[in-house]
């Protein structure tokens, strides 16, 4: 029983490792300067020619991952339920 257990938690860490290591591959990188055309899953290309000056976020989860990026000053909108962090609260 010992040995079977030993062989489950053996192949159980083997197939965790496997599960946790990273795609060194440059497949799928996003381009990084502008100007910048994106293709989103429908296939429709878009184009950005410069980088963005102004930015509204219509979640709450939005808002905390940009102003976690440190682009908080370029918020100019947010959703009603922005409130977390504190300066969120003091966009329109």
């Amino acid at each position: 029983m010992k040995k079977i257990l030993a062989i489950v938690m053996s192949l159980i860490m083997v197939f965790a490792f496997a599960a946790c290591s990273g795609d060194t591959s440059s497949e799928g990188a996003q381009p990084t300067g502008y100007p910048m055309t994106i293709v989103d899953s429908s296939g429709s290309e878009v184009s950005i020619e410069s980088e963005p000056e102004k930015i509204v976020s219509l979640s709450p989860s939005c808002t905390e991952i940009l102003y976690a990026l440190g682009l908080g000053d370029k918020m100019v909108g947010v959703s009603t339920w922005c409130t977390y962090p504190e300066e969120a609260t003091k966009v329109e």
